[in-house]
């Protein structure tokens, strides 16, 4: 998205987890075949774009990802299931991406130790 900036992209992560451990949910996008990936260049690895809302979601689903549908993951099974997944076949995991797929990626294992550390000592 033209104008963002690190700041905003930091924001809206803080903002993932901070809405991801209150709705207890993450939003991603899937169609017929799987779930929606996404790769600035070639030589990178696949990104698979996740968001704190079902809106943010479908905006995004609408200007880069036509054919594909928001759908809810509930917060353990992301943890539990497909961060680990995704880790496997060295795939990062997007956070909160705006249209133009900018924001802030990293390994799934490190959203994983992120969601914990911000769900408290009881995770």
């Amino acid at each position: 998205m033209k104008g963002d900036t690190l700041n905003n992209a930091e924001w809206r992560f803080k903002n993932f987890l901070s809405e991801t451990f209150k709705q207890k949910c993450v939003w991603g996008l899937k169609n017929n075949v799987g779930l929606a990936t996404w790769k600035y260049e070639e030589n990178i690895e696949a990104i698979v774009p996740f968001w704190s809302d079902e809106k943010s979601a479908q905006v995004c689903a609408e200007s880069d990802f036509p054919g594909y549908t928001p759908f809810k993951i509930a917060l353990d099974a992301f943890v539990a299931h497909y961060l680990p997944a995704l880790e496997k076949q060295k795939i990062r995991a997007g956070v909160n991406f705006t249209t133009g797929m900018t924001g802030i990626d990293m390994p799934a294992v490190e959203l994983s130790r992120k969601i914990k550390e911000a769900s408290g000592p009881s995770a």
